[in-house]
């Protein structure tokens, strides 16, 4: 990486005597270089270590300056300019996306995290540099049809876990865009707070990389079950809740659900389905009442055989024709207990693409 240095003096001193700098002082004072006080102009970013911060092609747009003193203020920026919206970048974008390993960008807080990263192998590794997740980011990630892997700061020594607060916010979002999302979990290797401290660690890049669990799981730990037992009552208001944030909405995401508790409790696959879809007192059959299900039934399934006929996809007939009945069973049962899912706001079309979509799914 490239990194400088700027001691104070150096910057006025070199820029007094070039006479062929193109820059006057109120220029530099624009870009946030240099400022006027009472003793005429002083630099801003003495005695700093310096990163250039560049756009997507690798053009340098801008400076960063960490102190090597005692100063408050850690960190400076450059003004913003015209080439230059902290909004719109990631540091060390432009060299991580050529490292995009399983089509993976690693997303930390700062550049001493790019830093400590780099120092244990991890390459496809890219900053915020200070700021929240922006769609203009987004915008940038989804060029390169990239997984992304959270791995903001672990803030345990303050009282709230504002890098924590912040991946479990974004998760929802991130998801809802269509990316891949996993969380790399610091607070699962240690008391270290960022990359920044793992790279002066003697943990190896494979051990770092152990500590990524999925965004679902991440979610259930650290929000939904964070203060919820794993017993009937428990599950049941998460399983609720999730579904009412929209957390949860496809079958997918009801077995990984059943896979999570599954990995955490004793509960067998019929019980947990009990605790999740409580039974409620059933009414007595009439044969009128099993007409209408056996009516039911034939109708989904001619829906299904339809649909895979005029589809056209010889994929799909061939799978269907081979597990025919495993798929009506499922879109059976997927239908019986999701039925408003696949009904138009009226309930009187039936949404078989969407239908088959979530069988084909589980």
């Amino acid at each position: 990486m490239n990194l400088g240095v700027v001691y104070k003096g150096q910057l006025l001193n070199f820029h007094n005597n070039d006479q062929k700098s193109l820059l006057s002082n109120e220029k530099l004072s624009e870009l946030g270089m240099i400022r006027y006080g009472k003793d005429g102009y002083y630099e801003v970013f003495e005695d700093r270590i310096m990163f250039p911060i560049a756009d997507e092609k690798g053009n340098i747009v801008t400076f960063a300056g960490r102190t090597i003193k005692d100063d408050d203020r850690k960190y400076l920026h450059t003004n913003e300019t015209s080439i230059f919206q902290k909004r719109e970048l990631l540091y060390n974008y432009s060299d991580a996306k050529g490292y995009l390993y399983n089509d993976e960008l690693i997303l930390v807080e700062g550049y001493m995290d790019v830093i400590g990263a780099k120092k244990k192998g991890i390459d496809n590794v890219v900053a915020l540099m200070g700021t929240a997740i922006t769609e203009e980011h987004l915008n940038l990630l989804k060029k390169n049809h990239c997984s992304i892997t959270l791995a903001l700061d672990n803030d345990y020594t303050k009282e709230e876990n504002t890098g924590k607060k912040e991946m479990l916010n974004a998760i929802p979002n991130l998801l809802k865009q269509g990316f891949k999302v996993d969380v790399l979990d610091i607070s699962k290797l240690g008391k270290y707070k960022d990359f920044g401290d793992l790279g002066n660690t003697n943990l190896s890049k494979q051990e770092i990389l152990n500590a990524k669990i999925s965004s679902f799981t991440y979610m259930m730990d650290n929000y939904y079950f964070e203060h919820k037992a794993f017993d009937v009552e428990g599950i049941y208001e998460v399983f609720e809740k999730a579904k009412e944030d929209s957390f949860i909405v496809t079958t997918l995401d009801e077995s990984k659900f059943k896979e999570y508790i599954s990995s955490r409790t004793s509960f067998n696959k019929e019980e947990l389905e009990e605790i999740m879809y409580p039974k409620v007192i059933e009414k007595s059959e009439s044969p009128l009442s099993n007409l209408q299900d056996v009516a039911m039934n034939s109708y989904i399934v001619g829906k299904i055989e339809n649909y895979v006929n005029v589809k056209n996809d010889k994929l799909l007939s061939g799978y269907y024709e081979l597990n025919k009945e495993k798929v009506d069973n499922q879109a059976l049962e997927v239908f019986k207990t999701y039925n408003t899912r696949f009904l138009d706001s009226k309930n009187k079309e039936l949404n078989i693409e969407s239908l088959i979509d979530d069988v084909l799914k589980l």
